[in-house]
């Protein structure tokens, strides 16, 4: 770390389109874990479907078949409408500051043009680094941003060494391998 007894590290989130799908497939398939889903059930449909046509079912097996890989292909492509139509309502075509992030001894402190909030270190639910961002969750829904380029004062390394002084190692979770 540039400075072992850093008071504050100060962030602006400039959110574009990449960074939100970014974040949107993280979280859909990692944070969230709905991707046990996404394969469990179609995974079930088809074992009943192999079941089928071996008991002599054919039709019902070409069903469930069907079903199985409806699913999943309707799951994703609603998945994805969602964040293109997200993406426009965001209008994230053109990259902005969406917040400003202070990092403090005291805690965090976040702020748009229309609000503030300051939250303490005991309140992160968890936090993520991947190649390209940090993830910093509050509750297991909703998260901010803040993508590794918006870091100008300190290094990526420098913000992880004080999210390690101030939150306990179970909440923090390097995801490297994640783009």
């Amino acid at each position: 770390m540039k400075n072992d007894t850093t008071a504050s590290i100060t962030t602006n989130c400039l959110i574009d389109k990449k960074t939100f799908i970014n974040f949107s497939k993280f979280h859909r398939f990692y944070a969230t874990k709905s991707t046990r889903n996404l394969v469990f059930f179609p995974l079930m449909l088809l074992g009943l479907a192999i079941l089928n046509w071996i008991i002599g079912n054919n039709i019902l097996g070409c069903f469930l078949l069907g079903i199985s890989l409806f699913i999943p292909i309707w799951s994703l492509t609603l998945f994805y409408l969602n964040i293109l139509k997200q993406v426009e309502t965001f209008k994230l075509d053109n990259p902005r500051v969406f917040y400003t992030l202070t990092f403090s001894n005291q805690g965090i402190h976040i702020s748009n043009k229309n609000e503030q909030a300051d939250y303490q270190w005991t309140q992160v639910h968890k936090i993520y680094r991947t190649k390209s961002s940090i993830y910093l969750y509050f509750t297991p829904v909703n998260a901010f941003i803040l993508p590794l380029g918006n870091i100008k004062e300190h290094t990526m390394d420098d913000l992880w060494s004080f999210f390690q002084k101030h939150i306990n190692k179970d909440k923090l979770i390097c995801k490297n391998a994640i783009k």
